[in-house]
């Protein structure tokens, strides 16, 4: 598990130097750098899930829509929300937005071959390289996301080393079912939730991510059953 250990560590360090630089910038400034990285955060998504979209139309269309009636059933934006205000109202203006910013860099952070790919092969002791690699970009991305959306950011070094750490745990078992198919799917779930957040940190959009957030483990469920049929 050392790949994920340095990655959490590259979290936790960029989150703290973007939240100083966050405490830097002047208030007229913090608008505009949020959806500048909103730009970036949508293309991050986009680039993780275009390569796959065709690949994946039919079941990543029934995960979404499945996946909305699944997440408006549980009513996972409501609570959601409601975790924000509890957050600002117990930390104050730190708290705002702190829920949401946890939810982004987690997906952004989880999602993609790299952090299952790099994970596999980090517990079966293949190489550590992979997460190395996605370390670097994970500790620039959280210094970006810290810096514009908030705290909230340094919480998904927690989901990151459970779900990578869980991946590397369990590589032998977990190995023959993250066949091909599944990382796409996942990828292109996943890519289009991640563009979904970037353009709600634009202002163009409110969409509802969090009720939209159980496709990202129905698309890849649905591409493993599926498979053997196509």
């Amino acid at each position: 598990m050392l790949g994920t250990w340095v990655n959490v560590a590259a979290v936790l360090l960029g989150s703290l130097l973007g939240m100083t630089i966050l405490r830097a910038l002047p208030r007229d400034w913090h608008e505009t750098a949020l959806r500048a990285v909103g730009l970036a955060v949508i293309a991050i998504g986009l680039a993780l899930s275009l390569e796959h979209v065709a690949q994946q139309a039919v079941l990543l269309i029934l995960a979404l829509v499945l996946g909305s009636f699944v997440g408006s059933g549980l009513q996972l934006q409501k609570r959601l929300d409601a975790l924000e205000v509890w957050a600002e109202h117990k930390f104050g203006e730190g708290g705002k937005g702190m829920a949401g910013a946890a939810l982004t860099a987690t997906l952004i952070f989880c999602v993609g071959p790299m952090a299952v790919i790099g994970a596999l092969e980090d517990g079966l002791g293949v190489s550590s390289s992979i997460l190395f690699a996605k370390s670097a970009l994970d500790g620039l991305t959280s210094i970006a996301l810290a810096a514009t959306a908030g705290p909230g950011v340094i919480l998904a070094a927690l989901p990151l080393l459970l779900y990578q750490g869980g991946i590397s745990l369990l590589a032998a078992f977990l190995q023959p079912l993250f066949t091909d198919a599944v990382l796409h799917a996942l990828s292109a779930a996943g890519g289009l939730l991640i563009a979904a957040i970037g353009l709600n940190m634009t202002g163009a959009t409110r969409l509802s991510v969090a009720d939209l957030s159980p496709a990202i483990l129905l698309a890849p469920l649905f591409a493993g059953v599926a498979a053997p049929w196509f």
